[in-house]
């Protein structure tokens, strides 16, 4: 079995609950017959954590492909409907995303880079590297963008 980055070893999280456990008990602070319910009840909290960090990591792995699909060069089309994002290079298993203008809820610019936040927690990331020139990004892009909003907003 693969070791999970960032995760204790199992003996690394018993064992001192393990000793801390027999210390009390041996100095009276915990009953001899509660010694084995509260370990018993500390390895299943600690299996059942475990169990629901490996089914996160699962279901992000699934959502997120190991090439990256969601990071890298990107190639975003702006027309009538919205804005496609297209993989340029790679096959990550997630070529193209298509946002509608109804989805697109806002445009800001941050630390030189022009945010396109959707309909949730999310936003889609333009670089200022993107731009051929500063006068593009912000008279062309974020203008036409910022109007498009207001439309499907009406």
């Amino acid at each position: 079995m693969e070791e999970l980055k960032g995760s204790l070893a199992v003996p690394l999280i018993v064992v001192p609950t393990l000793a801390t456990l027999m210390v009390l008990t041996a100095s009276g602070l915990v009953d001899r017959r509660a010694f084995g319910p509260a370990f018993i009840a500390y390895v299943w909290g600690i299996a059942s954590w475990g169990i629901a960090d490996w089914n996160a990591r699962r279901q992000l792995r699934a959502l997120w492909p190991e090439s990256g699909g969601m990071l890298g060069e990107r190639r975003l089309t702006v027309d009538d409907d919205g804005i496609t994002s297209e993989a340029v290079t790679g096959d990550s298993g997630i070529t193209t995303g298509q946002y509608s203008w109804r989805v697109i809820r806002d445009v800001t610019e941050q630390a030189g880079l022009t945010l396109l936040w959707l309909s949730g927690p999310e936003a889609v990331i333009v670089p200022a590297r993107a731009w051929a020139d500063e006068a593009a990004r912000r008279d062309y892009f974020i203008t036409l963008v910022r109007e498009r909003i207001a439309q499907a907003g009406e």
